[in-house]
């Protein structure tokens, strides 16, 4: 596949070709301006300077074609750049090249000895005149020429965009192309055309004036013909000449071979004059001169004036089209800037177009495009005033996102219309449980509170057990030392014995239950979180036996104060009590170590249910806390269900 600097080159090359031959031909035969062998040697230089530039021209166009995107960012813009910039100073200079050779024909042929070419002033006029119609033909095919890099500049135009570059081009105006295509080439094609039309006008009137001159100089330079011709048209100034004084226009020129009778004649053009000279019988020559009347000023003023006539309309019709075309497009841009840079679309009035061709149909698609825009734009006012039942019927991708949008957006509002109600509930059923859990919380941490006093009742009342059982040693074992006192005078008690051992049998009975209380004392201990209120049963039994035994001893004392005098079998009963004493201290400190162990497990009880107590405690601020949490979660989710209520859904 060719590359769009293989086309343009192509292009270049038929432009170049389609250029030489009209112009070489017509600047050589028809205008006779140059001669023929140097006019295209110069063209072959100017052929070979125009293609190196060409080249250079084309030089960015073919590295981006080979390197692409491999080019980094300033590289990439002034490529961009130079294919942007690169046609007009080709053009100009390709112009340019085009005058110098033909202008460089003209002076060698007028610089050679003797001259190659006679111009005269039709000559010189019409030189020009075709000069700048080839001018301004070559300069319209510019935009011929480059079209093929039009492709290549919308490849460079996505390679800037996607690196984030803007390009640095140089501005146009569109009006000089128009004035180009339009005035320009219409102004050159007929002054070129004219002129050719004059020159060939001009070349007829010479040669019959030619032929006139001729006919005069050959009959005069016989006397009695030219006689004869008095009464005719005036003859023109003649003189006679040697041979080698003859103009060397007559001498380039062949002798007449079809006049035997009138001799050799030889007629040319020299300048703007027609010189004429005939053979004499006497070898002499007759020369005559008569200029030509070519009616240049007549000439120039109608090609400026028909020109400039000509010109007029074109420009203004150019001018016309182009700012109709103009006012198009920058209301366009216009309105383009508006939504772009104030992104207002629904007060933007639509264009009305004025013409019926493209322009026509750009205008049509903008204001289309602007309808698609405000539609689009009253959808999303209708959104964002919760309306999401708007439905879209245009096609297109931009069509399919809006409603894909949509249709995204009211399943979401549903969905977290719907997660709010759920969570509202939940946030209702959690505001509940945790209410209960509270009043769980509050009813556990008042049972603790009654666990915790009553392990310290159970603390307090072991400690005055302690104290009782540490009394009761004590007296237990002064009654041991007091029997000790005793077992001297027990001989006296003899008569009471019977006594004696009764009340014994009492005391052994009492000592019998205390120990068992004491160990049902020990037992209640163990448990001590439900066996606080048998343990105070023990306490009050201990208490009621202590009193018993306390009644006993008095009894024992007054029966002892009553057998004193008669100590029969006292000392048995003495040593008997004694036996009984000692065992009561045991038993009493047995009571003392048990009590004491049951109070250190009572402290580490107490301790335990300050610690549950504490964690009670905890546990009830953590439910408030998250009580209050549910009670925010249920407000937040009444509030958001709220906000989505005001998004319209479709049912």
């Amino acid at each position: 596949m060719s590359t769009a600097s293989a086309r343009a080159t192509l292009r270049y090359a038929v432009l170049d070709f389609a250029t030489i031959i009209p112009t070489v031909v017509l600047w050589t035969v028809a205008l006779h301006a140059a001669e023929p062998v140097t006019a295209v040697g110069l063209w072959l230089i100017r052929v070979v300077i125009s293609a190196v530039l060409w080249a250079t021209a084309t030089k960015s166009a073919r590295r981006w074609e080979q390197v692409g995107e491999g080019l980094d960012d300033q590289a990439l813009l002034d490529i961009d750049a130079d294919v942007a910039a690169g046609s007009r100073p080709f053009m100009r200079n390709f112009v340019v090249l085009h005058l110098l050779t033909m202008i460089s024909g003209t002076v060698v042929a007028l610089l050679r000895t003797p001259r190659a070419v006679e111009l005269g002033g039709t000559e010189l006029v019409c030189a020009l005149c075709f000069a700048a119609a080839v001018a301004a033909v070559v300069m319209a095919m510019e935009f011929w020429l480059w079209e093929p890099f039009d492709a290549l500049r919308s490849a460079l135009g996505k390679a800037l965009q996607s690196r984030k570059l803007v390009a640095q081009r140089p501005q146009g105006k569109m009006v000089r192309a128009q004035l180009i295509l339009g005035a320009g080439t219409t102004v050159g094609i007929f002054v070129g055309c004219f002129a050719m039309g004059w020159l060939a006008h001009v070349n007829g009137l010479r040669s019959t004036q030619q032929a006139e001159l001729r006919l005069q100089v050959s009959l005069a330079a016989h006397g009695q013909e030219l006689e004869a011709q008095a009464e005719g048209p005036a003859v023109p100034t003649m003189v006679v000449v040697q041979e080698d004084e003859l103009p060397p226009q007559l001498l380039a020129t062949e002798e007449s071979v079809t006049r035997p009778v009138l001799g050799a004649t030889l007629v040319a053009l020299d300048g703007t004059e027609v010189v004429a000279a005939a053979r004499r019988d006497d070898g002499r020559w007759l020369l005559a001169r008569e200029p030509v009347e070519e009616l240049l000023g007549p000439f120039v003023v109608v090609v400026l004036v028909i020109g400039g006539f000509l010109s007029m309309p074109l420009i203004g019709t150019t001018l016309a089209h182009f700012n109709s075309m103009r006012e198009q497009l920058l209301g366009l841009g216009r309105l383009t800037r508006q939504v772009v840079e104030r992104g207002d679309v629904r007060s933007i009035e639509r264009l009305v177009s004025l013409r019926s061709d493209e322009i026509d149909a750009l205008v049509r698609d903008f204001n289309a495009m602007i309808d698609m825009f405000d539609e689009l734009g009253q959808a999303a006012a209708q959104i964002a005033e919760g309306d999401l039942r708007v439905e879209l019927q245009g096609p297109g991708e931009l069509y399919d996102a809006f409603r894909t949008m949509v249709n995204q957006l009211h399943d979401v509002v549903g969905q977290i219309r719907g997660t709010a109600v759920e969570l509202a509930t939940a946030a209702a059923e959690i505001q509940a449980i945790t209410q209960e859990q509270s009043a769980a919380a509050m009813q556990q941490a008042d049972t603790m509170r009654v666990v915790r006093s009553t392990v310290a009742s159970l603390a307090s009342a072991a400690e005055v057990i302690s104290k009782t059982a540490d009394g009761v040693r004590a007296d237990a074992e002064q009654s041991r030392d007091t029997t000790h006192g005793m077992i001297a005078r027990i001989g006296e008690l003899s008569s009471h014995a019977a006594g004696v051992r009764e009340l014994l049998g009492r005391i052994s009975e009492i000592a019998d239950r205390s120990d068992l209380l004491a160990l049902n004392g020990s037992l209640e201990a163990v448990r001590a979180g439900e066996a606080g209120r048998g343990f105070s049963l023990v306490a009050a039994e201990m208490r009621r036996l202590a009193e018993r035994v306390g009644a006993t001893v008095d009894d024992v004392r007054a029966r002892v104060a009553e057998i004193d005098a008669s100590g029969v079998g006292a000392v048995a009963v003495a040593e008997a009590s004694r036996a009984r004493a000692e065992q009561t201290a045991v038993a009493a400190a047995h009571i003392s170590q048990v009590i004491g162990a049951q109070s250190q497990e009572t402290d580490v009880a107490a301790q335990h249910v300050h610690y549950v107590t504490e964690a009670a405690g905890s546990m009830s601020e953590a439910i408030a806390q998250t009580q209050a949490t549910a009670e925010g979660l249920k407000y937040q989710a009444d509030a958001l269900e709220q906000l989505t209520r005001r998004f319209s859904l479709r049912e």
